[in-house]
Order: structure tokens, then C-alpha cells, then sequence
């Protein structure tokens, strides 16, 4: 399995953020060809769309809403275990989706 890591400036335009918002929507549309090209394979393509991500290196603390490294480290290793047998694309924007999400790969 392939997971690739985008943020949500691939769908939504952000003030200044213009050369992101290219790479990112590049980067999206890259996945779901992949996923169009792999068809049946046994190969996943996943891509995590996700927004604000707080780490240690931030200035100012986060919003306690913002997704942690941890969040994104769990589903990320969900993904790629071998009982989610389908490729995804997950758009996770806060920490409240993080246990429906995983919820959801587990079916």
C-alpha cells in the first residue's frame, strides 16, 4: 500500500498560499489517477487530506481540535495493514474524526 500525506490546501484555495495550493492539487490528482490505473490490483493508493496538524515546532499553541502527529501516525498504520483492502481517500480535518475514520477502515 502507497499513502500519500496531502493538506487541504489541495481543495481549498487559502489567501497566499497559491504555489501549495498548485504542488497539492498536482499531488491529489496524481492519487486518483493512480487509484483509476490500478483498477483491481492488489496495490492501495491511499492520500489523507488533512487540515491543521499540531506540532512541537508551532510558536504558539494549537487548538486542541487540530490533529497531532500521533493522530496521523495511527491511521496512516491502519491503512496499511493488510485487512483495509481498498483504497481510500479520507479528508480529516480535526481530532473529533479520528475515531470514526479508523472505525470506518476497520470494517
Amino acid at each position: 500500500a502507497y499513502t500519500i500525506l496531502n493538506g487541504a490546501a489541495a481543495e481549498n484555495p487559502f489567501p497566499f498560499a497559491s504555489p501549495v495550493s498548485v504542488a497539492t492539487a498536482g499531488l491529489l490528482m496524481l492519487g486518483r489517477s493512480l487509484i483509476a490505473e490500478m483498477g483491481q490490483s492488489p496495490v492501495r493508493i491511499n492520500q489523507l487530506i488533512l487540515g491543521p496538524i499540531h506540532t512541537s515546532t508551532l510558536h504558539t499553541p494549537g487548538r486542541d481540535s487540530w490533529l497531532t502527529g500521533s493522530d496521523v501516525g495511527e491511521i496512516v498504520a491502519q491503512l496499511t495493514t493488510q485487512s483495509v483492502k481498498r483504497s481510500e481517500i479520507i479528508r480529516l480535518t480535526s481530532r473529533a474524526e479520528v475515531p470514526s475514520v479508523l472505525a470506518d477502515l476497520a470494517q
